[in-house]
This record gives structure tokens, C-alpha cells and sequence, in this order.
């Protein structure tokens, strides 16, 4: 197979060339010399300063041990950080579940604060502790190889998507249908299939309907390109976090994962951008009602900024939302389906509980139906409970210095977390949590005294953290009311 620019693991060399044919026997001049001076007197300025900004990074700020990091072995401590991040967590939240310590990761320290502290954090705005930057950082780490900032998708999941969800319900239900009947393969009898993949497509189908309208969500390359995003950016993440942090930047050319990712954001372009013009045009001149979708809801908040965002940056951010939305629904639903392979004798009453609110409804389901389904909504909450997409959450970098209850000091630039799973397996909190209870938040929600909400799957609590809490809930805790 011959390369081609088009290929995007692909990346041409480019040589100097004897334009004349003729061997060049001339004796250089000195100023042949300057070029590569000055080149390699830059990488050594850069050099030193990576090695500086290493030294700084391990520099501890803070009083509080470090539970992964011995003798100085900071190489050790993030090989322990990636292999066993859920051991720490769990050793963390048996000595210090009322304070705080920190853990040595990839990317530095790492303060993980008590849920104590969460009514004194989870209303503070980005001038105090950062979301958006932490969220990036959680994903790619300190050497950003994708520009994954954009704060209007995120509004508009909250002010626009999610109050529509009702209207958009048969949308949804018809997507639905669409890719179940595509997806699962035809049998008489059981038939091996990989449960993750399929529900992976069949997440990127709901959502691809929702955000992009029916032509864009029934596209085979379009559907694949933004499964594939997810896994690439994944991969390069973790593969930048295996090496020396004053390696990374020098290794983002040659990562293929990296390449991938960039030439999807570049399809996402190719393929969004003339979608979105033509939507402008049409609208302009009044042929056109704006559609119900989520690339006309970004459209027109970007529209209302001070500095309009490009379309072209638009589409992008979209992939962004996308990585969120397919993931970790992916993810959950994998789980789900696990634990009802392993517990079938859960499966007739959750189908009963379906089929009669199916039947009253005449099969027109709506947020107000699928709100009566308290048995599968219970189910799916323990099995995010026993099975957490992340091991910690409210992940924040502070951008102003705080001073907890405490008096703990966060100095600027602190990055925090916050032990959830620990939360969701605390026994002060939760009657025997090592057990898997379907029916276990179906039955607090019948005995509640007015805080029946507090119970349901997609609402944050800070029982409950696996969604994120507070200002910035996490994106799936938005997207869970639709997938």
C-alpha cells in the first residue's frame, strides 16, 4: 500500500535539494555554522527548561503525605499511580477520611480532599478552582495535544438540550429502535457478540441523531469516525503519560494515535463547517426554520459571545462533547449488561416493570414514563455504584490560592479530586455496600421523606459523585438523561 498525504499516519519528509544537479564541492562558509548553533543552542535552553519545570513540579508545597511516593522514587510512584490508582484511593479514604493527602501521578501532585470539603468547593467558580482546565488535564495531561476548551456545548446540554428532552423523546426512541435492529445481530439461539462495541455504536447513533439530525446519525463513516475519536485520544494519553514528562512534547509528531485524533478534528471540519454555512445562508434569508438540534444550539449561543467562535472551532468541540457522550455511556452500559448476565433473576422483574408502563403509555414513552421505571432506574444506580466509571471525581486546578476549614491552604495551581468510589462503599453511608442491591435505591426512594429526587440515577448528590456535583456537574450526568 503507498503512503499518501491523505493517510494521516502518514507525514512526508521534506529534504533540501541540489536544484542545479550539480554536486556542491565549495568550501562552506562560517555562516553555514550559524544555523545549527543557534538550533542546538535552543534545544538546550529548552532542554534545561524542561528539566527546571520537572524539579519545580516535584517540589512538595504542601503538608500532607504522599501515599504512593517512597524514597523519592517519583518513577515508581506514577508507575504505582497508573497500576494501582483504586488501591490508593482505597488506603487514602481509610486513614484520612475526614482531611486530605496527595498521590504522585503522571502529571504531579494530586490533593485528594475529603468529602467534607465539597460544601465549601462545589459552588466556587472558575476564578477560584478550574473545571474546564482540569477536565483537559484529566484527559491528555500537562502536554495538551488537542484544544478541548469551549464552554458554550457545555451550556447548551443544560439550557437547551436537557429541557427539550421530553419533545425529543420519540426522536430518540426511533433512533433507538433504528439501531437496535442494526446492531444486534439476528439469532435462534445464543450467539457470542461483544457487548461494549455494540453498545458503543449504538450510543454514537442516539447521540449523533440528537446532536446532528438523522442524516449525519444514519452516515456508516461519520458514525465510525466519532468511535474512533474516543479511542485514539485515550490511547495517546496513555501512552504520553508512559514516558518522562520532558519527553512528551518531543514525542507528540510521532505518536499515530495523535495524528488520528488531529485528522479526525480535521474531518469534523470538513464535514460540520458546510453543514453549518448552509444552515446560516438558509436562515439569513428566511427559507429555512432553525432545526431542533444540538449543532443549531452551539450555532447560536457561539453566535451571542463577544468573540463568536468559528465554525470550524465549533465542530470540534463537538467532537469533544462526543468523547464524553459515547465513553462513558458505552461504559455503563457495558456495565449494566455484565450485571445482568451474572444476576438473570433480575432480568423478569425490570422487564415487568417495563412492559406495564410500556403498555399504559401505549408505547409513546416520555421523561414523565421512563420517571416511573423506579426499579430500573434503582438498578442502574447500583451498578454504578458497585462499578464507577472513574475512581475519583470533582476533579478541579485551582486558580486561586484557598484556605479550607481546616486550614489547609490550596496554593494556585493545586490540582484536587475527590475519592468517590470510596464514598459510594462508605458503611456509615450505605447499609452492607459491598452487596449488590438492585432495588436498593427504589426502596429509599419509597420510604423517602420529601427527598425522593435524591435517589434517582442521573441526580449528583454528595452520596452519589459519580456525575460530578455542584456548578459543573460532569458532562455524562447531562448526557445520561438522554442515553
Amino acid at each position: 500500500m503507498n503512503a499518501s498525504n491523505e493517510d494521516p499516519a502518514f507525514i512526508p519528509f521534506t529534504g533540501y535539494e541540489n536544484q542545479t544537479g550539480r554536486e556542491d564541492i565549495s568550501a562552506p562558509s562560517n555562516q553555514s555554522y550559524i544555523i545549527p548553533l543557534f538550533l542546538s543552542f535552543t534545544f538546550l535552553i529548552l532542554l534545561l527548561h524542561k528539566l527546571w519545570a520537572v524539579c519545580s513540579d516535584r517540589s512538595n508545597f504542601l503538608d500532607l503525605p504522599v501515599l504512593n511516593l517512597a524514597n523519592g522514587d517519583f518513577s515508581t510512584a506514577s508507575r504505582e499511580w497508573s497500576a494501582n490508582y483504586e488501591y490508593y484511593m482505597k488506603e487514602g479514604y481509610k486513614k484520612y477520611r475526614h482531611s486530605a493527602y496527595q498521590l504522585w501521578g503522571p502529571d504531579g501532585y494530586v490533593v485528594v480532599l475529603s468529602p467534607d470539603f465539597l460544601q465549601e468547593l462545589k459552588y466556587e467558580k472558575d476564578e477560584v478552582c478550574d473545571f474546564y482546565s482540569a477536565a483537559a488535564n484529566a484527559v491528555q495531561g500537562k502536554v495538551k495535544f488537542l484544544n478541548m476548551t469551549g464552554r458554550v456545548p457545555v451550556h447548551a446540554l443544560r439550557s437547551r438540550l436537557t429541557p427539550k428532552l421530553d419533545s425529543l423523546m420519540p426522536a430518540i426512541h426511533e433512533e433507538l429502535n433504528y439501531a437496535v435492529c442494526r446492531e444486534f445481530p439476528d439469532c435462534s439461539d445464543w450467539t457470542n457478540i461483544t457487548i461494549g462495541h455494540i453498545l458503543g455504536r449504538v450510543v454514537g447513533r442516539i447521540t449523533g441523531r440528537l446532536f446532528f439530525g438523522p442524516s449525519l446519525a444514519r452516515d456508516e463513516d461519520w458514525l465510525q469516525t466519532i468511535i474512533d475519536y474516543p479511542e485514539n485520544v485515550f490511547a495517546a494519553a496513555r501512552k504520553l503519560r508512559q514516558l518522562p514528562s520532558y519527553l512528551r512534547p518531543l514525542a507528540l509528531p510521532f505518536l499515530k494515535n495523535i495524528r488520528r485524533a488531529l485528522y479526525i478534528h480535521y474531518k469534523a471540519r470538513k464535514t460540520l463547517v458546510p453543514i453549518m454555512e448552509a444552515r446560516r445562508a438558509s436562515q439569513l434569508d428566511g427559507s429555512e426554520k432553525p432545526p431542533e438540534d444540538f449543532l443549531q444550539w452551539v450555532m447560536e449561543g457561539s453566535a451571542r459571545e463577544d468573540n463568536p467562535t468559528s465554525f470550524g472551532r465549533q465542530a470540534e468541540q463537538h467532537m469533544v462533547i462526543m468523547l464524553a457522550a459515547i465513553h462513558t455511556s458505552t461504559i455503563a452500559g457495558t456495565h449494566m449488561m455484565f450485571d445482568l448476565a451474572t444476576m438473570p433473576h433480575l432480568i423478569e422483574p425490570l422487564r415487568q416493570e417495563i412492559n406495564e408502563i410500556w403498555n399504559s403509555c401505549g408505547g409513546a414513552l416520555s421523561k414523565p414514563s421512563l420517571r416511573k421505571m423506579v426499579k430500573l432506574d434503582s438498578f442502574m444506580k447500583e451498578s454504578q455504584r458497585i462499578n464507577p466509571p472513574t475512581y475519583s471525581t470533582f476533579d478541579r486546578i485551582m486558580t486561586s490560592p484557598k484556605t479550607l476549614s481546616n486550614g489547609l491552604h490550596l496554593p494556585k495551581g493545586t490540582i484536587i479530586t475527590i475519592p468517590s468510589s470510596q464514598v459510594s462503599m462508605d458503611q456509615d453511608i450505605w447499609h452492607d455496600p459491598e452487596t449488590f442491591n438492585a432495588f436498593r435505591f427504589s426502596n429509599l426512594r419509597a420510604n423517602s421523606n420529601g427527598n425522593a429526587n435524591n435517589f434517582q440515577y442521573p441526580t449528583p448528590t454528595e452520596q452519589s459523585l459519580h456525575f460530578g456535583i455542584g456548578m459543573f456537574s460532569s458532562y455524562h450526568f447531562l448526557l445520561s438523561r438522554i442515553c
